[in-house]
């Protein structure tokens, strides 16, 4: 079958109400939720490092590089210096 230009092979587009296959998924698995991470803990504790890299994946997300414009750059370094000052008056240590 061969489709003709401009035209699309699909014309009535995906159903309305149609779920995303992620969705069904993630449907299915919710009620399996907290015996799933306990699992999931329990093999990254016993030394998986899959499940540990899985895990800490979740806990703490992958840094993204973030273009900062002068001005932002002056108010971070406003609130440095009022964390550093506050810091120094509580005498907490570097």
């Amino acid at each position: 079958m061969s489709f003709q230009k401009g035209q699309s092979g699909n014309p009535s587009g995906r159903p309305k109400g149609a779920k995303d296959k992620r969705t069904e998924l993630r449907e299915l698995l919710q009620p399996h939720a907290p015996a799933l991470i306990e699992k999931a803990v329990e093999m990254a504790l016993d030394g998986d490092t899959t499940a540990l890299k899985m895990c800490l994946d979740r806990i703490i997300p992958a840094m993204r590089s973030v273009e900062i414009t002068s001005d932002q750059n002056e108010e971070y370094e406003s609130l440095v210096d009022k964390i550093e000052r506050k810091r120094r008056a509580a005498k907490l240590p570097s």
